[in-house]
């Protein structure tokens, strides 16, 4: 008689091909289980580091509060940097005496290091909506007119405040 006939045999290779199905069907379960519960919660710390370009981590800063972009020296306006440092990427963002909407400041490097007092500092405004950073010079406590000497720094029109209740800090 061959193995494959026999009822013992072949019966007890039915029973482990569904135990073996039934392990299957758990793993795959299991499996769809995990893969729902990670993509219903919210992604994981690391994932903006790889798929986000535009992520910052800026921590602490206050309530929303109200800059103007600078109309008094050339260049009017300010830049958007995609950082806080000179280093950084950066555009011409904000039209002069555009509103420009903050949650806050942190100090790292001044990007205009030759400015004469009181614009160099080395604070940044970090853009509420954000999309990144606006330097000190950059912005005013209230819109502006051209200097029509255009350098004459010891005028500079309502500084932006450096609350230190808004100070925060920025993690590269």
């Amino acid at each position: 008689m061959r193995p494959d006939s026999d009822p013992a045999v072949t019966g007890e290779r039915y029973l482990r091909s569904v135990a073996q199905s039934t392990a299957d069907r758990k793993f795959a379960v299991a499996l769809t289980i995990a893969a729902a519960l990670l993509t219903a919660t919210s992604s994981p710390w690391w994932w903006h580091r790889i798929f986000d370009a535009h992520h910052d981590d800026f921590v602490g800063g206050c309530e929303t509060f109200t800059l103007y972009a600078q109309n008094q020296f050339d260049a009017l306006g300010a830049k958007i940097w995609s950082e806080p440092e000179p280093t950084g990427d950066n555009y011409r963002g904000i039209s002069p005496n555009e509103i420009v909407n903050v949650d806050g400041w942190v100090r790292t490097r001044n990007p205009y290091p030759t400015n004469p007092p009181p614009l160099d500092v080395d604070a940044w405004f970090h853009l509420a909506n954000g999309a990144g950073w606006v330097d000190y010079a950059a912005v005013r406590s209230t819109p502006t007119n051209p200097d029509p000497a255009n350098g004459s720094y010891a005028a500079v029109v309502s500084p932006a405040p450096l609350d230190t209740d808004c100070q925060g800090t920025w993690r590269p």
